[in-house]
């Protein structure tokens, strides 16, 4: 086993929005959520920790809105941020701030898809596990497909 370069510190949630849609029907296909849901990453060099690490504070903010006349279970906003250390010898094009965007977003997101699972869980459509995202920004664009039952897995309650 070998450590990270990117270590947490500490995070905190500084947000959190959740409703559920009252027009959402489990019997029809879940449809307009990709359309209206959003991710932004922000990142900022705080200090150095040492002479050989630097520390960064990365804020999420996570959204999923419901646009009138679509069929998706829930609204929500979660904003996370977080305070990370770099080594500063990292060697990844983009050096430490491109690491711990890519890396440190992906950690904050898996922290926010269980949130919204978990209150999701107790909510009338029950939970909601959002698809995982990458963070790296110089990807080919690729086009959004409409999402699915099966990819959001919505549980319907019985």
């Amino acid at each position: 086993m070998k450590f990270s370069p990117l270590q947490v510190i500490n995070y905190s949630v500084t947000e959190f929005s959740f409703k559920a849609n009252p027009k959402f029907d489990p019997k029809e296909t879940i449809h307009d959520g990709c359309e209206t849901f959003s991710t932004a990453v922000e990142a900022q060099q705080d200090e150095e920790v040492d002479e050989s690490s630097e520390s960064w504070i990365l804020s999420l903010r996570v959204r999923q809105e419901i646009k009138e006349g679509s069929n998706f279970p829930y609204s929500f906003t979660v904003s996370i941020f977080g305070l990370f250390d770099c080594k500063k010898d990292v060697k990844v094009p983009g050096g430490c701030e491109r690491f711990v965007k890519v890396n440190g977003s992906s950690i904050l997101f898996g922290v926010v898809r269980e949130l919204i699972r978990s209150m999701t869980a107790c909510a009338p459509w029950n939970e909601l596990m959002l698809p995982v995202v990458s963070f790296v920004e110089d990807q080919p664009k690729r086009e959004l497909k409409a999402p699915t039952e099966r990819k959001l897995r919505v549980k319907r309650k019985k």
